[in-house]
């Protein structure tokens, strides 16, 4: 096909009138003007004689098959678990907000009063680099004192069809919604980018666990998911973890922290095997993204009997 069928890089309202027009054009191939009504079952048969004949391709034969399924499938299944969420706190200052966004990938984030059961709203990267630039003096300003910078989350059960809430969501533009259970407590979050995953396949998504594990900065040092394994972890830096029970980078440095990851732990500071990790931001209870900067043998001595105290205690 000409250009003109290929996927349009104009935002989802772009992407789903693509795909009407595309199953416009497959059903008036076979069925010409009529309005006869058919069936599921009966376009879903067009589509394969469309993919078999040549008239679709492979990817777009799956996306208009996909609709189908779209309608049924429920938040809970393509949202994004709680424990993978980044968020800040009502009580994180201005500064210390824009330092971490700047770090990430991520721009749009829930901001939580006590806990992630307790989401107050969203804040956008936009907003407040363009408020954090423009006002000096709100730098040092926690977010529960700058309530314009935070924007009204939209709250969605996990039951909801994601054929309904992608409706609901492009006509209040909205981008991110907050996922709950049937007790009200927070399960994940779900952006515009995963229900539209839904029909045309991957796309970027700021929450994929697909986005880069490891990241090389300029100054050489590793921006590191927090899941990634110890395995990956140990290939990437050239390092061995020993013979430890912990999977993950997360699980490793929150034993040698000694306590579940907190708020007060950004920006904290950890030495192990002859790199120095900055813990740059949480999910709920985890350890998100880190930051790998090898040092010289003399900063790492006083921190291997630390990590060898973790072996010990597990043999």
């Amino acid at each position: 096909m000409d250009d003109g069928s290929r996927l349009p890089r104009r935002g989802p309202a772009k992407v789903i009138d693509w795909i009407q027009g595309l199953f416009s054009g497959v059903f008036h191939f076979f069925k010409g003007e009529q309005e006869d009504s058919v069936t599921e079952k009966e376009i879903i048969s067009m589509v394969d004689e469309a993919h078999e004949k040549g008239v679709l391709q492979k990817d777009e034969a799956e996306m208009i098959q996909n609709i189908f399924a779209f309608e049924d499938k429920e938040v809970g299944v393509v949202m994004t678990h709680r424990s993978s969420v980044a968020a800040f706190a009502m009580d994180d200052l201005l500064k210390d907000v824009v330092n971490h966004m700047m770090e990430e990938e991520n721009s749009r984030y829930p901001v939580c009063g006590e806990d992630m059961d307790d989401i107050r709203g969203l804040i956008h990267y936009k907003d407040a680099l363009k408020f954090f630039t423009q006002n000096p003096w709100a730098k040092f300003k926690p977010l529960k004192e700058l309530p314009g910078l935070i924007r009204k989350a939209t709250f969605v059960p996990e039951t909801r069809h994601i054929g309904q809430l992608f409706r609901t969501m492009q006509a209040r533009q909205v981008h991110m919604a907050v996922v709950v259970d049937e007790y009200g407590q927070t399960a994940g979050i779900v952006t515009m980018e995963d229900l539209i995953e839904e029909i045309v396949g991957d796309i970027f998504d700021e929450y994929d666990e697909s986005r880069d594990t490891f990241r090389t900065q300029v100054d050489n040092s590793i921006i590191i998911d927090g899941l990634a394994s110890l395995d990956d972890v140990e290939q990437e830096l050239d390092i061995e973890f020993g013979d430890v029970e912990m999977e993950t980078l997360n699980g490793y440095l929150t034993e040698l922290l000694g306590h579940i990851p907190s708020r007060e732990d950004l920006d904290k500071e950890i030495v192990a095997n002859g790199y120095r990790f900055k813990i740059l931001s949480l999910g709920n209870r985890t350890i998100g993204r880190v930051r790998a900067e090898k040092i010289n043998d003399k900063e790492t001595k006083g921190e291997s009997e630390k990590c060898q105290d973790i072996q010990n205690s597990q043999t």
